[in-house]
């Protein structure tokens, strides 16, 4: 033991003279305040013995390794008086437990999807994606793609027949922007759509165009 001044001494023969500040317990050498390897709650405590375990002062913090309790204390040498973990996540559509190792755990209820915080029914729409939605068969805490082909509106005036492709609105075919007036300049402009602009030197009058 590094903590041990060691010599021979006649008539006796070797000497093992155990150091200031240290225990030996248990064929090892622990310095004053190390805690018990195999009990958080006790230590070396060279003021009350060298060759044994102290109790730790009782009310000190201690874990007891449960993640689904808190609050352990040490009492009389042993880590306990925990409270258990209230595990509540404010959705009404989870049942919330604690698992000792992992902590807690917040499952989605059958026909649910439990997502970014707020609860939806199977089938549901994203209302940030129009091509996603609630399938609680494929996921319960993300949102799954509608069927590539399901009717959407990508918001822009100059596409038609706006389809999902993989989770995504895709816009369609252009819009017919022509108002048959050889006078005028057809096109679609976002946002507000088709823009039929007369040219300078004609005019449009009652759906004709006049030089």
């Amino acid at each position: 033991l590094a903590c041990t001044t060691d010599r021979c001494v006649e008539p006796g023969g070797c000497s093992n003279v155990l150091q200031a500040g240290f225990c030996a317990i248990a064929g090892a050498g622990y310095a004053n305040g190390a805690a018990n390897p195999a009990n958080q709650c006790q230590k070396c405590d060279t003021a009350t013995s060298q060759s044994a375990w102290t109790n730790k002062a009782n009310g000190t913090a201690c874990s007891d390794g449960d993640v689904c309790t808190t609050g352990e204390t040490c009492a009389a040498g042993a880590c306990g008086g925990e409270t258990p973990v209230t595990c509540s996540d404010g959705l009404g559509c989870t049942t919330d437990t604690c698992n000792p190792a992992s902590g807690c755990v917040y499952t989605p209820n059958a026909g649910t999807c439990a997502i970014g915080g707020a609860c939806y029914a199977d089938g549901a729409t994203n209302p940030a994606n129009g091509c996603q939605k609630c399938d609680s068969a494929t996921s319960q805490t993300a949102w799954t793609a509608k069927a590539n082909g399901t009717s959407c509106n990508d918001g822009n005036a100059c596409t038609t027949a706006d389809t999902c492709q993989s989770g995504t609105c895709t816009g369609g075919a252009a819009p017919n922007c022509n108002d048959g007036l050889d006078c005028t300049t057809d096109s679609c402009v976002e946002p507000g759509g088709c823009s039929n602009v007369l040219q300078a030197g004609f005019c449009a009058i009652a759906g004709a165009g006049y030089a």
